[in-house]
């Protein structure tokens, strides 16, 4: 028999006993699941950085796979709490845009919303959700629960979504934004690989005070503490300084604004 994964992601971090606590709850309902750490150093209550991180990992992992995702600044308000069947995957998380990069790629088949409070622990504090709502639920569809006997089937046209994920296309090029910044000081966009042309060439960037020239294919073709930007692995462009820290070093954030011009010359 086939163990199904549960793959988890919040802000914890894992100096308190949160995210050992959910997978307590998850081995208690389903101990022969396989149980996957994605990240728990999320920004705390950083919903678009989980989105990024979702929309640029879900595709490595079997369909089937459960991702049970908590980065939930509005626990114990009327923010919903959900599980959405999106290509081949089951996502059980708060309905705060935590949803909106896959929604941007793929349509949900089924939603549900977890109104059922017979799969919920008991006492269900309003400050625990990660424990008490999404870990039971994603541990339930782990052993094959029909997810419509977690709660009330919803629209899934009704989830929350957020339009960063889109880069705006205009005369001459697009407006794009800083979607996410890695660990490493890396800038990555909203703009997809695939919206650019090919070859290296035939493209500017301006990104706070910074102008960069053309694409390189990886940090190799610049010199130690020159600026690049590249096809990254997440399949959006992204913005480099080699062997630095170009977040760091250019002072941007996530949110802000780069200008891609296309030339035509």
């Amino acid at each position: 028999m086939t163990r199904p994964a549960v793959i988890l992601m919040t802000d914890f971090g894992v100096r308190d006993a949160y995210v050992g606590t959910m997978k307590g709850v998850i081995h208690s309902i389903a101990p022969q699941a396989t149980v996957i750490d994605l990240s728990h150093d999320i920004a705390r209550h950083d919903i678009m950085a989980a989105a990024f991180h979702l929309l640029t990992s879900e595709a490595f992992f079997a369909s089937g796979s459960i991702f049970c995702t908590v980065v939930d600044p509005g626990v114990g308000s009327a923010r919903r709490a959900i599980a959405v069947e999106c290509a081949g995957k089951w996502h059980v998380c708060p309905d705060n845009g935590i949803l909106a990069g896959l929604l941007m790629r793929h349509r949900p088949r089924r939603a549900v919303e977890l109104s059922n409070a017979d799969f919920h622990l008991p006492g269900n504090a309003a400050t625990f959700h990660g424990r008490d709502i999404f870990a039971p639920a994603a541990a339930r569809l782990a052993i094959g629960l029909p997810p419509e006997k977690l709660g009330q089937t919803i629209d899934p046209d009704s989830l929350r979504s957020d339009a960063c994920f889109v880069a705006q296309r205009r005369s001459g090029g697009w407006l794009a934004q800083v979607l996410h910044i890695d660990i490493f000081g890396n800038i990555i966009s909203n703009l997809p690989t695939e919206q650019l042309p090919a070859g290296r060439g035939g493209v500017v960037f301006r990104i706070a005070d910074r102008t960069i020239s053309g694409l390189r294919r990886s940090y190799a073709d610049v010199a130690p503490g020159a600026a690049l930007a590249y096809p990254g692995s997440s399949g959006f462009i992204e913005f480099a300084v080699r062997e630095g820290n170009a977040a760091r070093e250019w002072g941007v954030s996530a949110g802000m604004k780069i200008d891609v011009i296309l030339d035509n010359n």
